[in-house]
């Protein structure tokens, strides 16, 4: 049951899958039935093709794309439940996957080079060096070098 427009919006919004705003168009469906709501029914169906276009699956979008009315095609839309959101869902973890991976590697990396620098700097300190010099060779701050010594 769609209550209002705003309550149809929101409900498609926030629907994680999608039988549940399949139940929402069916809804809308009728209310936008009426004599004088063409333009209202036009616009809506744009903005549930874009919707599901964000969302879809990676196969899905070029189906969507084909669909001139979301209303009179809910056959295809239900045919497919199973793929639609799955694909996009697996697509967005894969990708914050590969970011996390990214982000670890280049921390990863800094540590390392960190590690590397103090410890060039130990085996100078060792060698006798000044601290001046050890700076200049690593670039490493005067302080930090001064912390190895003890």
């Amino acid at each position: 049951e769609v209550r209002n427009f705003a309550d149809a919006v929101f409900s498609m919004e926030a629907s994680r899958e999608l039988p549940e705003l399949i139940a929402v168009v069916h809804a809308l469906k009728e209310v936008l039935r009426a004599p004088g709501l063409q333009k209202l029914r036009h616009a809506f169906n744009q903005w549930i093709k874009a919707m599901l276009l964000r969302r879809a699956s990676e196969p899905m979008i070029e189906e969507i794309e084909t669909i001139r009315d979301v209303f009179e095609e809910m056959e295809m839309l239900t045919q497919h439940k199973e793929t639609w959101f799955d694909g996009a869902w697996e697509k967005g973890r894969e990708k914050g996957r590969e970011e996390g991976l990214e982000k670890g590697r280049e921390e990863g990396l800094e540590k390392g080079r960190e590690e590397g620098l103090l410890t060039v700097a130990r085996n100078l300190l060792k060698l006798g060096r000044p601290v001046e010099e050890i700076g200049a060779a690593t670039g490493l701050e005067t302080r930090v070098i001064q912390s190895l010594m003890h």
